[in-house]
């Protein structure tokens, strides 16, 4: 499981100091409080990551150790803090699937798109995206993950699947979107299952014809 970036969560650079880090907690923490978005649980649930964010960097000692672990997994994605938004998540989507388009279907390392994926459809990243709840860049997120997932296996779609709901939830078309595309793996996978049981049976059949004929 890839680890949190708590940079990212609080907006702030690696290198910002304590007061920077205060003051973007207490920014950030106003705008999500609970308090202020009776009864939402994706509010609640972004401003729990917030929390466990500022828990670990206000801390000197939780805070060293947190950069050792990042620069043993890759300090240099960690040095450039992009706030993430539903627009940037669509791009990063967009980026997938161009990968993907490019790799040849029958020998793509389906591990690691599944990873991607995974990351791309964290909590976090759901979170934001109900959030905003920008109905189009989300129908345009999933369209871009369907063409990431058709070369993956369906076991694959299943695991990412309770993600894909979530996403979906707030349209019963993107529900229905997301419900198709299960069937069309499904079949697929049906298929790719029987087939060469399919192939064995004709070719039994056509000889026994033509030793009958």
């Amino acid at each position: 499981m890839s680890q949190k970036n708590y940079y990212q969560l609080l907006q702030v650079s690696p290198q910002a100091t304590a007061q920077e880090i205060k003051a973007a907690y207490r920014k950030l923490a106003f705008k999500y409080h609970p308090d202020r978005h009776k009864g939402s649980t994706l509010n609640e649930a972004v401003f729990k990551e917030i929390n466990e964010a500022y828990s670990v960097l206000s801390n000197p000692e939780k805070r060293k150790f947190y950069n050792a672990s990042i620069a043993v997994n890759n300090y240099q994605q960690y040095k450039r803090v992009v706030p993430v938004t539903a627009q940037s998540l669509l791009q990063y989507a967009i980026k997938l699937r161009s990968f993907v388009e490019k790799s040849n279907p029958f020998n793509i390392n389906q591990d690691l798109v599944f990873t991607k994926l995974q990351t791309l459809l964290s909590n976090h990243h759901l979170n934001i995206l109900l959030l905003e709840n920008n109905k189009q860049i989300i129908q345009q997120f999933l369209q871009q993950l369907f063409i990431c997932m058709q070369p993956l296996s369906f076991y694959h779609l299943v695991a990412l699947l309770p993600s894909l709901q979530q996403l979906a939830s707030n349209s019963e078309g993107l529900q229905q979107d997301v419900k198709r595309f299960y069937q069309h793996k499904k079949r697929e996978a049906f298929w790719q299952r029987y087939k060469l049981l399919l192939v064995f049976l004709i070719t039994l059949l056509l000889c026994v014809l033509m030793y009958l004929l």
